[in-house]
């Protein structure tokens, strides 16, 4: 949410504008244990689309996406040894960014997805919500591995005309009305050494999202999933 704040000043909206009336303010999205649920994040950004008139703001986020966003987990991530162990740190910590999403990776054969799961009502803002996700990952991967990762990405809503500006930016093919939201690349990617790579730092940042994740209440597996099916924050 403060990331949002910061991207809608690029169209000249004044951030006390986009927070009006919300209880909001840029210094509370700064603090690290302040949570929003799903309604209020969907109208944030449904103000930032209409005061910036860019439809299309969930692409511009997700391109502007910085590993310091994810705080802590991505500084683990970062600094793992390859990609596969930064995506299983990402899988086990993601409940300490959010609850509204869950992440799984599958192999199977040359390949491997990245499948994001919903557990709230995105609602209108799904595909800004997917866009900016799945294509900060791509932006992160390509930094952390010091390389263009190419791949597919399957949505599950039907292509939106504001894309046909972005073509040339897609990292791979891009498919719509498909069953999740997954981004797909070579099985070989997931053994990539990270260039940040650092043992001695992914394992301290690793120990604080797990205090986090604690913290939090997710004392295991089954927990996580509870939570997220009763959208709980």
């Amino acid at each position: 949410a403060h990331h949002l704040t910061e991207l809608v000043q690029r169209w000249q909206v004044d951030p006390a504008e986009l927070l009006e009336g919300l209880g909001l303010t840029q210094e509370d999205l700064t603090q690290p244990d302040r949570r929003l649920d799903i309604p209020l994040f969907r109208e944030l950004i449904r103000r930032a689309k209409a005061l910036t008139g860019e439809p299309a703001l969930g692409i511009y986020f997700g391109l502007d996406m910085r590993v310091s966003s994810h705080g802590l987990l991505g500084y683990a991530a970062l600094t793992s040894a390859t990609v596969r162990a930064g995506l299983n740190l990402a899988v086990r910590y993601v409940p300490t960014r959010t609850t509204a999403i869950s992440l799984r990776v599958v192999e199977a054969g040359d390949h491997a997805a990245l499948i994001i799961d919903e557990h709230a009502d995105l609602g209108t803002e799904r595909d800004t919500i997917l866009f900016a996700f799945t294509m900060g990952i791509w932006q992160i991967a390509s930094v952390a591995t010091g390389r263009a990762v190419d791949g597919e990405a399957d949505f599950p809503f039907p292509r939106p005309a504001y894309l046909d500006r972005f073509d040339r930016l897609m990292p791979g093919r891009l498919r719509f009305d498909q069953p999740v939201a997954q981004l797909v690349f070579a099985r070989e990617v997931l053994d990539l050494p990270m260039a940040m790579s650092d043992p001695a730092a992914m394992q301290v940042a690793r120990e604080h999202c797990e205090r986090e994740l604690q913290a939090l209440g997710f004392g295991g597996d089954i927990v996580p999933r509870v939570r997220a099916v009763l959208q709980l924050p």
